[in-house]
């Protein structure tokens, strides 16, 4: 669920930004976090089916994507990578002016 709430957040804030090209990383972190969601909501489909090779895929990735410090550090290190591709951006429009020569 915290997956989920996170990617929507990014995509909102992407959406409220007005879709601008320059913005594109919220797209990708939010497409991110909701496809993490939607492979851990599918998972109990894909052990139902008894196939496997995919049983022993699932066995190496469930830990990892079900514990719930997984999905905090997840989380918390995408908002952290957005604060900074922001601040970049910033970075680059706000350039100090060069001086001109007299």
């Amino acid at each position: 669920m915290m997956l989920a709430l996170c990617g929507s957040f990014f995509l909102g804030l992407w959406s409220w930004r007005e879709r601008r090209r320059s913005q594109q990383h919220l797209l990708a972190l939010g497409a991110l976090l909701l496809g993490l969601s939607a492979f851990g909501t599918c998972l109990g489909y894909l052990i139902w089916e008894d196939r496997a090779p995919i049983v022993l895929i699932i066995n190496l990735l469930l830990p990892i994507l079900v514990h719930p410090w997984v999905a905090l550090l997840l989380c918390g290190s995408t908002m952290i990578l957005a604060g900074l591709l922001d601040h970049r951006q910033i970075a680059r429009v706000l350039r100090p002016a060069l001086e001109e020569p007299a």
